[in-house]
């Protein structure tokens, strides 16, 4: 597989976590046993809008599938528990059937409709089968682009190595010589995003390639923030960081965006060259913890609105403008209008 066709994959990015109670608005799980009543392995509900009616969610080890804007479930088991394998993953790949998570182990589990399968594979595995990276010390976590199918960074004095991890055989893609230091490879349909850091300074770059292969220049995004995650569509590239979101419309000029409240920034999502969501979390009174307010951005971010009727998420997911889910601990909800009104699908027993 060649890195053309990675782009190919489809990805959704996620962590794994659970609460111990269910209640559907006036619908039954399609299971006979209930798991959210047993299995209180974590605290929160992670899911992905993959289509208008259809979302995939995950609570501790179950993945839950629905296909009809949640009236009934199909789920499938992953996650060792006897084994020791906890549910916190940091990338998720789903196939319409089966899900895998990586662990910070570099423990690749694969969930099915039956058991679990787990491949722990050590970044000294990575190292020795393949020569030229010899002595790379600085292994950063991969990517999951599929099943078996990973790209990651080795570093060493001053040079990047970008490579793939394919069925067990590592090819180094390119190499690239800065004194940056690589955090974390992002990627989109059209773009792969190698997040570098500055040694010892919150001064974070991206370098940008359409293959893997071909990296241009880095591009500073800012020079005193922490940059956790890149998304882009469209031609629109969006930054965060906990305070601020950055925007950039030619994938090289970054501009930091002025959003319409203060508040701790805990996801965001884009969907075209144009709409951006992003939910804000406010602490207004320390005894009762955060407050999330979703905004919505139709102009890349230049002005932004506030939609804050019954929205109770602290992390979103949409399939398109229209259609997308918002998380919290323990609670679920959906919106088919854009984030104009939200209707309830799950809650824990805790804050029923």
């Amino acid at each position: 597989m060649r890195p053309r066709q990675i782009l190919l994959v489809v990805i959704l990015w996620c962590t794994g976590c659970s609460t111990d109670g269910l209640l559907i608005d006036q619908y039954e799980p399609a299971f006979s046993a209930n798991p959210f009543l047993s299995d209180g392995y974590c605290q929160d509900v992670w899911a992905r809008m993959v289509s208008e009616n259809s979302a995939v969610m995950f609570t501790g080890r179950y993945g839950l599938i629905t296909e009809d804007d949640f009236k009934t479930y199909r789920y499938n088991v992953f996650g060792d528990y006897e084994n020791g394998i906890p549910c916190f993953g940091e990338t998720l790949f789903f196939d319409g059937a089966n899900a895998w998570t990586l662990y910070s182990n570099w423990q690749l589990s694969l969930g099915t409709t039956t058991a679990s399968v787990a491949k722990t594979i050590e970044p000294y595995d990575l190292r020795i089968k393949n020569q030229e990276l010899d002595l790379f010390v600085n292994v950063q976590r991969p990517t999951v682009l599929g099943l078996n199918t990973m790209i990651f960074t080795a570093y060493r004095d001053g040079i990047v190595k970008v490579c793939s991890f394919i069925d067990d055989k590592v090819e180094v893609l390119a190499e690239i010589e800065t004194a940056l230091v690589p955090v974390k490879i992002f990627f989109s349909d059209d773009y792969f995003f190698l997040l570098a850091k500055r040694a010892f300074a919150n001064e974070y770059h991206v370098f940008v390639s359409e293959d893997g292969i071909n990296w241009g220049d880095a591009s500073l995004i800012t020079s005193n923030q922490i940059i956790s995650s890149i998304k882009e569509s469209q031609g629109l590239v969006v930054a965060k960081s906990v305070d601020n979101i950055y925007v950039s419309t030619n994938v090289g000029q970054w501009q930091q965006i002025t959003l319409p409240m203060p508040g701790k920034i805990q996801d965001i999502e884009i969907i075209n060259g144009n709409t951006i969501y992003a939910v804000i979390g406010q602490q207004e009174n320390p005894s009762f913890g955060w407050v999330s307010k979703l905004a919505k951005s139709t102009n890349g971010g230049a002005s932004w609105q506030i939609m804050d009727k019954d929205f109770y998420g602290e992390s979103i997911s949409f399939f398109n403008e229209q259609h997308g889910i918002a998380m919290a601990k323990g609670v679920l909800q959906v919106t088919h209008d854009g984030g104009e009104t939200w209707r309830l699908v799950l809650i824990s027993d805790a804050i029923k």
